[in-house]
């Protein structure tokens, strides 16, 4: 017979499948929606608005290397932190009054997004079944990019007529998510 391990999936994956399949989605949805809010509010123009998702960027891969240390200093709860910040930034878009405080809430959000990430991919190798990492981290990157291409149609159905109204939904889902992952590790401290 072979000696091959038959790689598995289990619930704590298949949570993080789900989980990284609603916050990519979420995501992609904020910025793929941010040049037409901006421009629609009248805080300023389309190159501005690419200006901005390419700062977003930026600081996003700056966080990346500092996310070490935060997840170091903050542990099981950089997962809340990020959520958090990502929600907070979602909801400091939608009631910006103006193009500074619209960017502010576009900054906190493109450097919670990768925080998220890369606390989650961390957790593939910690909950996965022995010698499935390939199989595991496999489904959650298919979760991923199930994410990005639901992204549009999500916007969609929680958009309703006003351009902006995805960022308040958004918002308060990623609160919601933050509470109960926070709630979740305490009760099971």
């Amino acid at each position: 017979g072979s000696d091959a391990v038959k790689q598995s999936v289990n619930g704590p994956i298949l949570l993080i499948t789900v989980f990284l399949i609603a916050a990519v989605t979420m995501y992609v949805g904020l910025t793929t929606r941010l040049s037409s809010v901006i421009a629609d509010s009248g805080f300023g123009t389309i190159q501005q608005a690419s200006t901005l998702l390419s700062v977003m960027t930026i600081g996003g891969m700056l966080m990346g290397f500092a996310f070490g240390f935060i997840n170091k200093a903050l542990q099981a709860q950089t997962l809340t932190v990020g959520l958090a910040a990502l929600a907070a930034g979602s909801l400091v878009i939608y009631f910006a009054p103006n193009f500074v405080v619209l960017c502010a809430g576009a900054m906190i959000a493109g450097i919670s997004y990768p925080t998220m990430i890369s606390y989650t991919f961390n957790q593939i190798s910690e909950v996965c079944p022995k010698g499935s990492d390939t199989l595991c981290t496999s489904v959650v990157l298919v979760g991923c990019n199930l994410g990005a291409f639901t992204a549009p149609y999500t916007l969609k159905l929680v958009g309703g007529s006003a351009l902006s109204q995805p960022y308040l939904v958004y918002g308060i889902v990623l609160l919601v998510i933050a509470a109960a992952y926070a709630a979740y590790h305490l009760i099971r401290k």
